[in-house]
């Protein structure tokens, strides 16, 4: 019922009729205050629980904070070559990078993911908003309209049921990282972000998430994909036959309401540094 009501509203959607602004200007867009209002309602009412923050859009923000381009059509919007070379019509990039990352790190203190579906034929700033996505664990669609099946057929799929009529997927995940003393943690890539927990085992060496031994993501699938990078931090030779271990210890809210804790355990031994032949 829930997703033929979605679906629904979005089939019955129409254009805007105010404000109307001249066909030499774009339709006005406030965004980034949209994306900021909706944090702050669920910050308010749901901290720390099961949230996805949905940003559905079809053009630039030119109004307001995390504003990409302005309003008037002469201004083209920004391209990699206007980047590389800090062109005036690049000139609004770098604040809204801050600005979606200011939003993006609200998300993360609170455990929410932040989904963006982007349909239109021009640009629509997700270089300045993928921070958002990319930080929360959100996934981020693109397609050249809200009628093509790429966009229907991926929003539907966040509301796929298994078997029990659960959403096939959880939320406000920790994923916790313990290893044996020679083995330092340099740190993690994908879509999460570090908790700042120094142990023993963290690493000087950062990569990518570095400096800690805990991430956070605001959701997780089966297909969700994470890479860990570990160093060997021993100045000693270590003893042939000795026995490492990794463990991830990774918890998040199923969404029946209960918490759930999975643990993997890895063990490996060490062979000797002058073995001729390790198979």
């Amino acid at each position: 019922d829930c997703e033929f009501t979605l679906m629904s509203l979005l089939d019955d959607l129409s254009r805007d009729a105010w404000p109307s602004t001249g066909s030499d200007r774009r339709p006005l867009r406030c965004t980034g205050t949209a994306i900021s209002v909706a944090l702050g309602l669920v910050e308010a009412t749901h901290p720390q629980s099961s949230v996805r923050v949905t940003l559905v859009v079809g053009g630039p923000c030119n109004v307001g904070p995390g504003m990409v381009v302005g309003e008037e059509l002469v201004e083209t919007i920004r391209s990699h070559l206007d980047l590389q070379k800090d062109k005036p019509n690049a000139r609004h990039t770098k604040g809204a990078i801050k600005f979606y990352t200011d939003l993006a790190s609200r998300a993360v203190t609170c455990g929410f993911a932040i989904d963006i579906y982007a349909c239109s034929l021009d640009q629509v700033g997700l270089f300045e908003m993928k921070v958002m996505s990319d930080k929360t664990g959100g996934c981020m669609v693109m397609s050249d309209s809200f009628s093509m099946s790429v966009f229907k057929e991926s929003f539907r799929k966040m509301f796929d049921c298994d078997e029990a009529g659960y959403l096939q997927v959880g939320f406000n995940a920790h994923v916790d990282i313990l290893t044996s003393s020679e083995i330092k943690c340099c740190g993690a890539v994908g879509g999460l972000s570090s908790m700042g927990k120094k142990r023993p085992n963290v690493s000087e060496t950062e990569i990518g998430q570095g400096g800690t031994s805990q991430w956070i993501a605001g959701a997780l699938d089966k297909k969700t994909t994470m890479a860990f990078y570990f160093e060997i931090g021993s100045q000693q030779p270590i003893a042939a036959n000795k026995q490492g271990f990794l463990q991830f210890q990774t918890s998040y809210c199923h969404p029946s309401g209960r918490r759930r804790l999975r643990i993997t355990t890895v063990s490996h031994r060490y062979a000797s540094a002058n073995m001729a032949d390790i198979t």
